[in-house]
């Protein structure tokens, strides 16, 4: 392995690592200045892809990978990189559009990058026309394989054997026609989706992660994910029918997170479709000789006016620095605090 690493000029490698897990590495080419990376660079790298991942930040890992490949000029060295914003494009952000782009940018750079055809077909089940657009990739690489010396010297088996991955790639491109016509004909077409997503107190969820799924009837359930902006979730260009379900899931993080479902609908022609989702919100009352004690009643951990607000102590509405003392006898408290699920969800 590290004669094979040698021989393609590899001068660093640096693990990707999301929650424990190897998700992948960047093999580092040789420098367009020529000058070899010194350990500062790799630890610098080393660190900036750590730091993505252990926020979770995968746009900005992508967006790292991209302009490390612009560092290098080995085409395959460059292959690599695409395969790996495709990866992590793929299973961090779910964003398969995005993911078979790179996939097939990889392919431009190394036609003959078998892992990245494999995963492009794979992923693209939802998406006949990217399927189809991989064909003619798959049958060069077919060709190229039964012409190679390796199976020439295989024998007449295994010359047999590439031959017939070439003649079915004919069979499986009509089928991928007819699921190309099948899903224009089901009206399924293109457009932006904006989600505007409040908590109880009418405040943005800034840094949480939402999850989205629609569902149409004769199409794949589609689903993406984003980290939240102060904005909310907004993902462009999504292949929909004009009506079905959408399921929205926003994870805090520190809290449990909060769903809800609702129809959606729109015009053949329309851009856009916005959705409106804010937190339901729960009243508790209890008696207690201090809010540490109430809190505990209702398993509450946040701090106030994060994940609940003392509405009135004793029947009467108090000022935080009179609350946060004890009481000799137990008083009623009146507490509110969002639940997972959302009160008002749906289109605008």
């Amino acid at each position: 392995a590290l004669t094979a690493l040698r021989a393609a000029h590899i001068q660093a490698i640096v693990p990707l690592v999301a929650q424990g897990e190897l998700i992948g590495a960047l093999y580092l080419g040789p420098r367009l200045s020529d000058q070899e990376y010194s350990a500062d660079d790799r630890k610098l790298l080393t660190k900036l892809m750590q730091f993505y991942s252990e926020e979770k930040d995968w746009g900005k890992l992508v967006e790292v990978v991209l302009r490390l490949a612009d560092f290098v000029e080995d085409k395959k060295q460059r292959a690599k990189y695409m395969q790996t914003a495709a990866i992590v494009s793929h299973r961090q952000l779910n964003q398969v559009d995005q993911a078979i782009d790179f996939y097939e940018r990889a392919l431009e750079f190394d036609p003959s990058m078998t892992k990245a055809l494999d995963e492009s077909w794979k992923i693209g089940a939802d998406h006949p026309e990217k399927r189809l657009a991989v064909l003619p990739k798959i049958l060069k690489l077919a060709t190229d394989f039964k012409k190679s010396k390796e199976v020439v010297a295989a024998g007449p088996k295994a010359v047999s054997l590439a031959q017939d991955l070439i003649d079915v790639i004919p069979v499986v491109r009509k089928e991928r026609e007819l699921e190309v016509k099948e899903f224009h004909e089901k009206k399924a077409c293109e457009i932006d989706v904006q989600f505007k997503i409040t908590d109880w107190r009418g405040k943005s969820f800034e840094y949480a992660m939402g999850y989205v799924e629609f569902e149409g009837a004769g199409l794949p359930m589609i689903r993406k994910n984003a980290k939240l902006s102060a904005n909310g979730l907004s993902f462009d260009k999504i292949t929909l029918r004009p009506d079905g379900m959408v399921s929205l899931t926003v994870d805090p993080g520190a809290t449990e997170s909060i769903t809800g479902t609702t129809k959606y609908n729109f015009k053949p022609g329309q851009k856009q479709i916005q959705f409106e989702a804010v937190q339901h919100v729960k009243t508790h009352k209890t008696k207690a000789k201090s809010l540490n004690e109430a809190t505990k009643k209702f398993g509450f951990k946040g701090s106030v006016g994060v994940e609940f607000k003392v509405v009135s102590v004793g029947g009467e509405a108090t000022k935080e620095s009179e609350y946060k003392d004890s009481y000799e006898d137990e008083v009623e408290w009146e507490i509110e605090a969002g639940v997972p699920t959302f009160l008002k969800f749906n289109q605008m």
